[in-house]
């Protein structure tokens, strides 16, 4: 399963919903912020983020280019 996009973008995550590890489909600088808006994590030059340390809920993975992704964290 990929990400729900709440728009079109050029990058994509899987699996959701994740319980550890979340995989990107290319090397990308990303911040992930939670639903309230709060950056909890900032990324350079990945493509995969550790997600086991944040609480279950819906997070949204921002790209350098300003485009959003919804990921659902279990």
């Amino acid at each position: 399963l990929l990400a729900q996009n709440d728009q079109s973008t050029s990058f994509n995550a899987w699996p959701v919903p994740v319980s550890n590890e979340l995989h990107l489909n290319k090397v990308m600088d990303v911040a992930v912020y939670d639903a309230n808006g709060l950056r909890v994590k900032v990324l350079r030059e990945t493509d995969r983020i550790d997600m086991s340390d944040l609480n279950a809920g819906v997070y949204y993975l921002v790209n350098a280019e300003n485009e959003t992704i919804r990921v659902v964290v279990e």
